[in-house]
């Protein structure tokens, strides 16, 4: 999992001397050391854990197993040595065998927690780093994990997990720890934009720990060929609705029981005016002037102060996107195929100091095919329901025969979460077997409700196609970067995107509009049909078109 990409990383870079090409950087992957899986055998025999945790009712009540379950005593020994020798910020982080694989690559399935790490007794140090130990353990058997276990094909008895215990990255501010910006580089562009192209990779990254940019939400995107290119500002409205708006940190002062709520319950959300005290702002923030309608690079000035990176990308501060550009050659040389790493940067707190870039992780992007099987000459333009230019996947599917649909008339955005409940009632009536596709508006899979519908795996286990409409007060740029999205494409899940200029044009809304639905909720409608839709997309340029049911049965060569 992660620590065989994290072995993969520091062997690869002792073959490169990136000191010599950039003398203000210094490259590296942080310290880390690894609890491997024979530890999680012994654990859960000793407990008879695995039983009862697949009976478990719920994730609350998995954890509580967990956290009353013990170790052996000869485990404890060893880590209180290690910490006796590590008293810095620590990231516990999943690791299992299926993570991070070439095929499947688990993103964000299974829990991290962050440690302060800074309690003044040893033995409480071992303690909370023992604790998030089980609940990592525990997230396991979560029902989300299990639901894309099953979803992959794999059975809760095929996974082991080990665990990363890695130095998190990042400068103390007061009683606040976090780096100066975290980020995500991707050597395959999903979505380029005007003069962008898909192999020239995508960077996103936001002020913070990584969290923002891994769930989705607001953040900065550009391609490290083209730096000075930012689409998600287009005009005066996309600058304020896009720009990233707060940040997380992790809280130091929370030295006792850190772990007390869960995996974020020592994480700490902020605003903006919060990092601008610290100075964390100086070089990554502009002020954008509503008079003349432009940035300012300084912040000496009044008015909105937008995460732009403009000092390092426009202004050159420092080479990153040489850099980022560099890192994704690196990382494709060394895998062999296209990847995905995670970094974060500490700016210097001194002039002439050197930043520090380190690489968190790096995974397998996978790119799922299936076969073209349907000749569409004869269609006619009644006979598309969806036309989309932002498409994940590649081929034909015909398989699919039901529909989700959130009613666009009803929808509220402010009930999100009720429609995210329905959906995963509804998801309960299909399987891997017998799929569907899911279509509603806003960002799928976004941790923000007033972005999109907050689902998890679990909720939408058996949806095989996604459709994200765009409203017109409801719109944000797809997060190609998060993890959410790097399922999506390691399970084959084609995911089509609608924006709400066009929704009219590549959206057939008198077609729904005629459909009887099988079965219906508050804001979902099911509709069943005895022939399947056909779903096609064109990986290599990112376009995609989905036909009614009934165009297409598997007896007709052509219709």
């Amino acid at each position: 999992g992660k620590a065989r990409g994290l072995a993969f990383l520091t062997a690869h870079m002792r073959r490169f001397d990136f000191s010599q090409k950039y003398e203000k950087i210094n490259i590296d992957v942080p310290q880390f050391a690894v609890i491997a899986t024979d530890v999680y055998d012994r654990f859960l025999e000793i407990n008879k854990l695995r039983l009862k945790a697949l009976a478990a009712g719920t994730n609350e009540e998995i954890d509580e197993l967990f956290r009353k379950a013990v170790f052996p005593g000869n485990f404890t020994d060893q880590l209180h040595a290690y910490l006796g020798h590590h008293a810095t910020p620590l990231a516990v982080r999943s690791s299992s065998l299926l993570e991070d694989s070439l095929f499947q690559p688990f993103a964000g399935i299974y829990s991290t927690y962050m440690l302060p790490n800074s309690a003044p007794a040893l033995d409480t140090r071992v303690f909370q780093l023992l604790e998030a130990l089980k609940l990592v353990y525990a997230s396991g058997f979560h029902k989300e994990a299990i639901a894309y276990l099953k979803s992959t094909g794999n059975r809760p008895e095929d996974e082991k997990m080990a665990v990363v215990i890695q130095h998190l990255i990042g400068q103390k501010h007061e009683d606040l720890y976090y780096p100066s910006f975290s980020g995500v580089l991707q050597t395959l562009n999903y979505y380029p934009q005007g003069s962008m192209k898909r192999e020239e990779g995508m960077a996103t990254m936001a002020l913070g720990l990584g969290r923002t940019v891994v769930d989705g939400e607001k953040a900065l995107k550009f391609s490290p060929n083209r730096p000075n290119i930012l689409p998600q500002f287009f005009d005066e409205s996309s600058i304020l609705k896009n720009s990233q708006n707060h940040f997380y940190a992790l809280d130091m002062s929370n030295s006792e029981s850190p772990l007390e709520s869960g995996e974020g319950s020592n994480l700490v959300k902020l605003d903006l005016k919060t990092a601008e005290s610290h100075g964390s702002l100086d070089h990554i923030a502009s002020v954008y002037s509503f008079q003349d309608g432009r940035f300012r690079d300084s912040l000496f000035e009044a008015g909105p102060r937008i995460i732009t990176f403009a000092n390092i990308l426009k202004w050159k501060s420092l080479p990153l996107a040489d850099m980022l550009k560099d890192l994704m050659e690196f990382g494709k040389l060394g895998m062999g195929c296209e990847v995905e790493m995670e970094f974060a940067v500490n700016l210097p707190k001194k002039s002439g100091e050197p930043a520090d870039l380190s690489i968190l992780q790096i995974r397998p992007m996978v790119t799922f095919e299936r076969p073209h099987l349907v000749d569409v000459e004869l269609a006619e333009r009644g006979d598309k329901l969806f036309h989309s230019e932002i498409c994940l996947g590649n081929g034909d599917n015909i398989e699919i025969k039901d529909l989700i649909y959130i009613d666009l008339d009803k929808f509220d955005i402010l009930k999100s979460r009720q429609v995210a409940e329905e959906i995963s009632e509804m998801n309960r009536m299909f399987s891997p077997e017998k799929p569907y596709m899911l279509v509603g508006p806003g960002r799928w899979g976004t941790a923000d409700p007033m972005l999109g519908i907050p689902v998890s795996w679990n909720f939408i286990s058996n949806a095989r196609s996604i459709v994200e409409v765009g409203l017109p007060d409801l719109y944000v740029d797809p997060s190609f970067g998060s993890h959410f999205f790097q399922n999506i494409t390691s399970l084959g899940i084609s995911y089509f995107t609608i924006p709400p200029r066009l929704l009219e044009e590549k959206m057939n809304l008198t077609w729904f509009k005629n459909q009887t639905p099988s079965s219906e909720s508050t804001y979902l409608k099911h509709f069943h049909f005895e022939r399947p839709f056909i779903i096609q997309v064109d990986g290599l340029k990112g376009e995609g078109h989905i036909w009614r049911p009934g165009y297409y049965t598997p007896d007709d060569e052509k219709v």
